[in-house]
């Protein structure tokens, strides 16, 4: 193995060793037992089905939304809430959203993706212009923020 190879191995070993401890550190137990974990979190411009298109961090004046969109991956058996709080530049909140999801009928979910949109094209944001921050709350258990621009 020549030490071109060795560099690349090493490298690719603290990748991966990084994103376990990652994924580790957002990993929820809740109340009523379902473990799950953060696979993915970030800000778009658009959602279609369960994915994000246009993942940003920079929103214009005419963007309809600034979506924040996660996927968790765990046995989940129970409902659970997700919460966003959403801070305009002064750093006060300027909305709070939730949703639920229900219990499966059948069985268990292995993924869940959930977004929440704060809207911007014709609203409060717009004249907001700078740096904004989502807080996303998964049961009531902070998961994780993101910071965003809308300029």
């Amino acid at each position: 193995m020549n030490a071109t190879t060795k560099i690349v191995l090493v490298t690719f070993l603290l990748l991966i060793s990084t994103s376990i401890v990652s994924a580790q550190q957002l990993r929820f137990t809740s109340s009523n037992g379902d473990a799950i974990w953060t696979l993915d979190y970030r800000m778009a411009n658009k959602i279609l089905g369960d994915d994000t298109w246009g993942y940003d961090y920079n929103f214009s004046f005419n963007d309809g939304c600034a979506y924040s969109w996660t996927k968790f991956l765990g046995e989940i058996y129970n409902s659970h809430k997700g919460t966003w709080k959403w801070y305009s530049p002064d750093a006060k909140i300027y909305s709070i959203n939730s949703y639920v999801q229900d219990a499966p009928i059948d069985g268990y979910y292995e993924t869940i993706n959930a977004w929440c949109c704060l809207p911007i094209r014709g609203r409060i944001p717009t004249s907001l212009a700078g740096k904004w921050r989502v807080d996303f709350y998964l049961d009531s258990q902070f998961a994780f923020t993101e910071d965003f621009y809308i300029v």
